[in-house]
């Protein structure tokens, strides 16, 4: 995962200025909640549930409370704004109750900081300021929907948008560092805050930026000592990132490899070897002397190498014979390295491939580069590949929310990526092939390496 992680300084200012709404108001009403108990909650939720206005003693009943508890309770819940206490009638204040409504969901049991809970944040700002925070066009008639289309559409999307961010407050890009390579996905609120020694007004400040931007949410958990503060991904986000995990490669032993070859450019070395053999006869040499000289060979394979160097130019059947051509001469002078680039760039090889299917699968095969050894079904487990113009994984709906789709390829889908996996990036040296019980493995070359980490 350590692409999804990787802190990207980013021109690029952040726009998100919480000045353009009572930011303090709302910092306010947070730190109330943290200091909120069972009893607290219990009462806020019932006032956010009851009619308009109600009296205090029929509060009370139906909280089983005497009137002086509850009195005492709606002093402490009294400054957020929620309520008017006039004599004994309790009269609601309309935005504030739909504002309450939003953040108890926080203690819910359930609770998900998903898409919906997200959107539900956008109508705290006044609503004008959010173009220029998002920088969608103001004529967008769906704002979420622009945003989602921009920023989330896909995992690469949400990667790039957070590698752009540009908060010009290094403590914010620690902590999501923090939540996004945590154990569990989530740190609690006291674990951030005692690591940077902010404030507790500082850190919700913090929370509201990092919130407003879609990356981490807070919510509550019930712990042993009663509700406890966690700082998590958003929950889309947050299941593609476990998807990663469940489908981190797991190295091979070496020694339970069956190696084809021992060679990093073996395929490069066999043609070597092929068109020496070629050079060598004047005027040419047979394919059945060929045959002869490499027994070692399949005749499959010899056959595969001999189309190759004929597709390729570097040499050329003549009746019965088979003679090196100019290109093959020069070939044969090049370093290995610059032989299996040839292979890799030459013009007749890349047209066996699309292009977006040879792009996408370098950059998966990112994730095996520090592996060894692996498998080639577990590798394709966790790969993000579009074929055919179907784009692996996207934001969809998922009954009443979203999820970030997973790769489902048809059997025809996984063959074309074997087929560029063991033929194109196997014959340019770019990863070598092995067998461990009938089950197909390859490890990435050191070449494969340099082409891949670019």
């Amino acid at each position: 995962m350590h692409c999804l992680l990787t802190e990207v300084n980013s021109p690029r200012k952040n726009k998100i200025s919480l000045t353009d709404y009572d930011y303090q108001r709302d910092i306010r009403n947070r730190l109330l909640l943290s200091e909120l108990s069972d009893q607290d909650l219990e009462v806020l939720e019932e006032l956010l549930y009851s009619p308009l206005q109600v009296t205090v003693a029929e509060l009370a009943r139906n909280l089983d409370l005497i009137p002086d508890q509850l009195l005492l309770i709606l002093d402490k819940i009294r400054p957020s704004g929620l309520f008017i206490l006039e004599g004994q009638m309790i009269t609601m204040h309309k935005e504030m109750r739909k504002y309450f409504e939003t953040q108890m969901q926080r203690f819910d049991a359930d609770f998900k900081p998903d898409m919906e809970f997200l959107q539900s944040l956008l109508k705290k700002p006044p609503i004008h300021v959010l173009p220029t925070w998002y920088a969608i066009p103001r004529s967008s008639d769906n704002i979420f929907a622009s945003l989602m289309e921009k920023n989330f559409k896909t995992p690469m999307h949400f990667q790039r948008y957070i590698a752009e961010l540009n908060f010009g407050e290094p403590v914010l890009h620690k902590i999501i560092q923090d939540v996004f390579s945590s154990h569990d996905l989530e740190l609690s609120s006291a674990v951030i805050m005692a690591k940077y020694a902010i404030t507790r007004e500082l850190f919700e400040e913090y929370m509201l930026h990092l919130e407003f931007n879609f990356v981490c949410c807070l919510g509550y958990k019930r712990g042993t000592q009663g509700w406890e503060e966690k700082v998590t991904p958003f929950h889309e986000w947050a299941e593609y990132l476990r998807f990663l995990r469940d489908t981190e490669l797991t190295p091979i032993p070496t020694e339970l490899i069956t190696f084809p070859s021992l060679e990093e450019y073996a395929f490069v070395s066999d043609l070597t070897f092929v068109l020496q053999e070629i050079q060598k006869g004047p005027g040419g040499i047979t394919e059945k002397t060929l045959i002869k000289r490499f027994s070692h060979l399949t005749s499959s394979y010899l056959q595969q190498l001999l189309s190759k160097l004929s597709m390729l130019s570097l040499a050329a059947v003549q009746g019965e014979k088979i003679s090196i051509q100019e290109t093959g001469s020069t070939w044969l002078h090049m370093a290995q390295d610059a032989k299996a680039m040839f292979l890799y760039r030459h013009p007749y090889n890349r047209s066996l491939y699309a292009d977006r299917l040879v792009r996408d699968t370098e950059k998966c095969l990112v994730r095996a580069l520090r592996k060894g050894w692996v498998f080639f079904d577990d590798f394709l487990a966790g790969a993000h590949i579009e074929i055919g113009g179907q784009t692996t994984s996207q934001l969809l709906r998922n009954g009443r929310g979203w999820k970030y789709s997973l790769p489902n390829y048809t059997e025809q889908d996984k063959e074309q990526i074997r087929a560029l996996v063991f033929g194109l990036f196997f014959e340019a040296g770019l990863v070598q092939i092995g067998v461990v019980q009938e089950k197909v493995c390859f490890r990435v070359t050191s070449l494969g390496h340099t082409l891949f980490s670019r």
